[in-house]
């Protein structure tokens, strides 16, 4: 796997485990990286 596809699989498997554990995603983003806001 490239460097740039197993950050991106990271990425998501931190945000699939947010959800999991009660965090609500928001209708914001970062305004640097776009990344999406979770809610604790």
């Amino acid at each position: 796997m490239s460097g740039k596809k197993t950050e991106k699989s990271d990425k998501v498997r931190l945000m699939a485990d947010l959800l999991r554990s009660g965090a609500t995603l928001t209708d914001l983003s970062c305004p640097v990286c776009a990344s999406p806001i979770f809610r604790l």
